[in-house]
């Protein structure tokens, strides 16, 4: 039943779908590899304008020679410098994408862009041909330039970002790049038929080549438009949280990222041979009929299922090496061609081995870039989608521009004449090489190059440590995965996260993070910092190396985290303290938010075991190089439990029992994860309005300076390890006298002054006030201490 515009119900005309058919709808709604139909449609026709774009400015050479007269060593040199230029605005493109946020999405909203291009190249093409030659030449800059550096950049770059924000999974992204080559490829094939028919019956008249490139750029506008109408962007991101990426970050990701320079060559190589091939001066002058060319083109239908194959051959195959196979598929059928001569059916089968060939290249590149974002994020930078496709755009136009470029000087080289109906035997030379064995060698040089690509070994390890990360994360945030998101494309095979690894250090028991410091043996191939086998200095410097001036300072910072929790106080709770007590009660969530971000290196006063260790899982999660944090606190004369105060102590003339206080609260200290202390403080106090009288020996320059040795020996070794806390001694420039004697002014005590004869250590102090320099002897390892003579003897041996 249905209700009436009057308000009753009337009688149902829906059909109700069974149950069973409800259930698998459900199910593939909730399946994140599953991809609609729309979706499939509206990705695939927006990828057939494009292509329809690259077929079109193929023959933009041929047009710019024999009709606009433009010789082909000039027109090759503007097209090489408007894909110079291309090159940058790519990578302010890529910047200006990672730094959008609209109603739309991030990447969406620049797919009004396919608009601009198609106007720009019916404009390209109706360039009048009366014009001067410079006239000509500008026309085609700036022209080639719009579409290019322009509206297809923008078109081109949003796209890696775009898949990553639409589709949730690697499977996903693979059947829908499968649907979309196999629509590409038909459509392709109809655009590679009609087009050359098209341009047979233009010949060599400007007005007809206007004419047809108009009606063909209307409906592939359209068709540019359909992504934007029914693919919006599901997949949240962390990184959509976080600020603006900085150029400074930018660059950081391009130094660390070796492979992503794999793909910026592969791309130039590409792009090279796609526009070096000059199959449609083959045909006009080699074959006698450029709409014969539409017979080769027509070959493609055959490679269709090929793409299909894809992601079946993925599950059992490295993409990588069917990129490479495909190559050498592409690499035969150049060579055939050579062979071929006019001979249609040699040519025929030549397209089908490069066609098939082309294939895993032209259509799986999106999911190469999207393991290489994967690969950042795992080496703790942004994913940066939109950066990784603009460096792929830049350097398919770099590429496509020295394809340009050096096609159009190798045909004058070798003295092509477009004004001319039939080409000498050189041009004819030239033509057969850049149609054939050139671009062999180049699909050779690409198959070698992808064996330097290693991403694919990485992933699987790649995946399983994200895993973790997020699942750390989450736990951290409240036990769960945040609703309303959707996993992202790195979310593949892994379900199972490997588990924490334990620190093996009883005094400190807190799980630590897997992109913490203590990491396994084969993550220090990337990382070498976290190599414990490294020295020091080596360590410390590569870290340094990775980090911004930022996070740098980020690690300087020391706050007082003094709440008893790391839950957030109710805003209404803190609105009703005291004004003054208000930002007291917010400083605590503002600290765990700068936790999250990295930027907090120490923390004071934190001395529950169980919330120390909360905040060292957040602060490694929140830092990209999982620096854990520095817990301290003043342990100066006790922890749990309460001895006496240092002056106190001293008073004592007991070096053994300061020495076994100080190592009880130093286990004590250990015990609940303070790692470090502000103790023992060594200054000569003589004044007793300072607040640190109490902290000190007292005022003797001789005898106070000998007793913070036990203390820093009882916190530093014992038995339950080599180090259980770290210690800080204290000398503040106080002045202690009325004389003005800076309280640092103690007896001098160096390592040269100290040395060991097997169980013994003698241990040697020169007391200013004192002239005479004495040596104690105790008989106890390495926990001796220093004891100068002065008014009362020593007894100890």
């Amino acid at each position: 039943m249905t209700t009436s515009v009057t308000g009753g119900n009337a009688p149902s005309t829906t059909v109700e779908p069974s149950p069973e058919k409800k259930g698998l709808d459900a199910g593939r709604r909730t399946d994140p590899d599953y991809v609609s139909w729309p979706v499939k449609l509206g990705w695939s026709a927006r990828g057939l304008s494009l292509a329809a774009n690259t077929i079109i400015l193929g023959y933009f050479s041929l047009y710019a020679t024999d009709t606009l007269g433009i010789s082909p060593a000039l027109l090759g040199t503007l097209l090489l410098a408007s894909k110079v230029f291309d090159g940058f605005t790519d990578l302010v493109a890529g910047w200006l994408i990672d730094r959008t946020h609209t109603r739309w999405g991030r990447a969406r909203p620049y797919e009004f862009a396919m608009l601009g291009m198609w106007i720009s190249i019916w404009a390209l093409f109706s360039i009048p041909a009366h014009l001067s030659i410079s006239a000509k030449a500008t026309l085609v800059f700036v022209l080639y330039v719009m579409v290019n550096s322009v509206f297809a950049t923008l078109a081109g770059t949003n796209q890696t970002l775009y898949t990553a924000l639409a589709f949730p999974t690697r499977v996903a992204i693979g059947r829908v790049s499968a649907f979309t080559g196999v629509v590409i490829s038909v459509g392709a094939v109809i655009i590679s038929v009609v087009v050359p028919q098209g341009l047979e019956w233009a010949g060599k008249d400007s007005g007809r080549w206007s004419t047809f490139i108009l009606c063909l750029a209307i409906p592939m506008a359209i068709l540019g438009m359909m992504r934007f109408i029914f693919v919006k962007e599901t997949v949240t991101q962390a990184a959509d949280a976080m600020d603006k990426a900085s150029f400074r970050e930018i660059f950081a990701m391009l130094r660390d990222n070796k492979y992503i320079w794999v793909i910026f060559v592969l791309c130039i190589l590409q792009n090279l041979l796609m526009n070096v091939g000059a199959p449609a001066y083959y045909f006009r002058y080699v074959v006698g009929d450029l709409g014969m060319q539409s017979t080769l083109a027509l070959v493609s239908v055959v490679a269709i299922p090929a793409v299909l194959g894809i992601p079946v051959l993925m599950k059992r195959f490295k993409l990588t090496h069917l990129i490479m196979a495909g190559q050498l598929l592409v690499a035969i059928g150049s060579m055939l061609y050579y062979v071929a001569g006019a001979n249609l059916v040699v040519l025929l089968s030549g397209g089908l081995f490069a066609a098939v060939g082309a294939l895993p290249l032209s259509y799986m590149i999106g999911i190469m870039l999207i393991d290489c974002a994967t690969y950042n994020e795992w080496r703790g930078h942004r994913r940066l989608e939109s950066i990784l496709g603009a460096v792929q755009s830049a350097s398919s136009k770099i590429g496509a521009g020295i394809g340009l470029m050096g096609a159009g000087a190798f045909l004058s080289a070798f003295h092509y004449d477009g004004s001319l109906d039939a080409q000498p035997d050189s041009a004819i030379f030239a033509i057969r090489a850049l149609f054939s064995w050139i671009p062999a060698v180049i699909a050779v040089l690409m198959a070698l190059l992808l064996r330097f690509y290693r991403v694919e070994d990485l992933l699987p390890r790649i995946n399983e440590e994200l895993a973790a990360r997020r699942a750390s994360a989450a736990a951290r945030a409240g036990g769960g995965a945040t609703t309303g998101s959707r996993p992202t494309p790195t979310d593949v095979a892994s379900t199972s996260p490997p588990a924490t690894t334990r620190r093996s250090d009883p005094m400190n028991d807190t799980t630590i993070h897997p992109d913490s410091t203590d990491r396994t043996v084969s993550d220090v191939v990337d990382h070498p910092y976290r190599d414990p086998a490294l020295p020091i200095a080596q360590r410390v410097e590569d870290l340094l190396g990775r980090m911004t001036t930022s996070e740098k300072i980020g690690q300087l910072r020391q706050y007082f985290y003094v709440a008893p929790t790391d839950e957030d106080v109710p805003e209404q709770l803190i609105a009703a303290l005291p004004p003054e007590h208000q930002e007291y009660a917010r400083q605590p969530a503002r600290i765990r938010a700068a936790l999250d971000r990295g930027e907090v290196g120490s923390l004071l006063f934190v001395t529950d075991p169980a919330l120390i260790r909360r905040l060292q899982e957040r602060a490694i999660a929140g830092s990209r190089w999982g620096i854990p944090l520095l817990f301290g606190f003043d342990v100066i004369h006790g922890l749990r439990t309460i001895f006496p105060v240092p002056i106190a102590a001293a008073a004592s003339w007991d070096p053994d029992g300061v020495e076994a206080a100080q190592r009880i609260a130093a286990r004590e200290a250990a015990a609940v994860g303070i790692r470090w202390t502000f103790a023992p403080m060594v200054d000569i106090a003589r004044d007793p309005r300072w607040g640190r009288i109490i902290e000190g020996s007292g005022e003797d320059p001789c005898s106070g300076p000998p007793w913070p040795l036990p203390r820093c020996v009882a916190s530093r070794a014992g038995p339950l390890g080599p180090s259980l806390l770290r210690t800080r001694t204290l000398r503040t420039p106080t002045l202690s006298t009325s004389r003005s004697t800076p309280s640092w002014l103690v007896p001098s005590t160096s390592p040269a002054m100290v040395r060991s004869t097997g169980a013994e250590t003698t241990r040697t102090s020169t007391c200013p006030t004192t002239p005479s320099t004495t040596s104690i002897t105790r008989r106890s390892g390495p926990q001796s201490m220093l004891v100068p003579a002065t008014s009362w003897p020593p007894t100890w041996t």
